[in-house]
């Protein structure tokens, strides 16, 4: 998605200021979303999982990710008070943003215009919040599970040292999707792997 320059500069704005006030709320594991880490610092936090004597890892894509997380869940997870503390205009804007208006080049000239009802376009910082709260609640529940897992926007990595560990982290992104209406990509979802013996 393009998207205008004043269109630009007010999600960038209202993503910092989301960004600033809930970043000690939402998962550490997530490394898409605090300024203060990188790619290289997800790397490095799953180093520390590889001292097991036998390593295993599970690897879940998202069918679509940006394109198929349902308006209704992210809706829920905006209102959500306890969860994200957004003011009542940043709300009104994210949703606005994921209802928003958009054309092809021919469509837009002749001012035809189609409504986003499902998903986050991507091309926005506005993006990169509501895909880090989309998966939150997929966080929480891998921070109860054993082994280490990191989360770059819609990519998860997750090692443990048994099988029996990675059925329940595998099981965990099922009952995730289960309760958010995302879609596992069953065909380029690596799943479960013995990387070390």
């Amino acid at each position: 998605m393009a998207f205008s320059i004043p269109d630009s500069a007010l999600a960038n704005v209202i993503f910092r200021n989301i960004r600033d006030r809930n970043v000690k709320k939402l998962s550490p594991f997530s490394y898409a979303y605090d300024p203060r880490k990188n790619l290289f610092d997800a790397i490095l936090a799953l180093k520390s999982g590889i001292n097991y004597k036998r390593l295993f890892s599970v690897q879940i894509d998202f069918q679509n990710y940006f394109d198929s997380i349902p308006t209704k869940y992210m809706n829920r997870l905006l209102d959500d008070r306890e969860l994200v503390a957004t003011t009542p205009h940043e709300r009104f804007v994210l949703k606005e943003f994921m209802r928003h208006q958009f054309a092809d080049r021919l469509n837009y000239q002749n001012q035809k215009f189609s409504r986003r009802h499902r998903g986050t376009p991507q091309g926005s910082s506005i993006s990169l919040f509501l895909a880090n709260l989309a998966n939150h609640e997929l966080d929480m529940a891998l921070e109860r599970k054993s082994g280490k897992f990191v989360r770059y926007a819609d990519d998860v990595v997750a090692l443990c040292s048994s099988y029996a560990e990675a059925e329940q982290i595998e099981e965990t992104f099922i009952g995730h999707c289960k309760n958010s209406g995302l879609i596992i990509n069953e065909k380029k979802s690596p799943g479960i792997a013995l990387i070390k013996k």
